[in-house]
């Protein structure tokens, strides 16, 4: 008889092990710590309204002044980024202190449009050279960047 109740009680511990590893298996698992992962339709969808704020800025910072017949200005533009929006900015990659490159303005594609202002007399505000784009790591920022003159 007492070989039966150590196994009855055995039988016992086991069916409650046996609901508590069930219940422990019905709760989600906890995020891991530190920002939410963004999907890749996420990012580029972020990429796109990221040119387009680039666009928009540099369009409002474009002013004429007599001084651009024979010089340029320089546009800046700075915007929190997250890292997968800036693996998708930056295709040769990202390295532990940040990525600084520049590009010509067809490569950074501005929606197929050229970022122009028309003046009078057949002259207009024009983006000139290359456009300059540092990525921090660290603080998360990029940093855009690139002169326009008068045509």
């Amino acid at each position: 008889i007492d070989e039966w109740e150590e196994l009855l009680n055995a039988a016992k511990a086991l069916q409650k092990e046996c609901r508590r590893l069930a219940a422990v298996a019905s709760i989600p698992p906890r995020p891991a710590s530190g920002p939410p992962a963004v999907s890749v339709a996420d990012a580029k969808r972020e990429v796109a309204t990221l040119k387009n704020a680039i666009k928009k800025a540099f369009a409002s910072q474009m002013a004429y002044s007599p001084s651009l017949k024979r010089s340029m200005k320089k546009l800046t533009f700075s915007a929190p980024v997250g890292v997968e929006t800036a693996r998708l900015l930056f295709p040769g990659g990202l390295s532990p202190r940040g990525v600084s490159t520049k590009a010509n303005i067809g490569e950074f594609e501005l929606y197929g449009t050229a970022l122009t202002k028309s003046l009078r007399f057949r002259s207009c505000l024009c983006l000139q050279g290359e456009i300059s784009l540092q990525y921090s790591t660290n603080t998360r920022e990029l940093k855009v960047s690139a002169l326009y003159g008068m045509y």
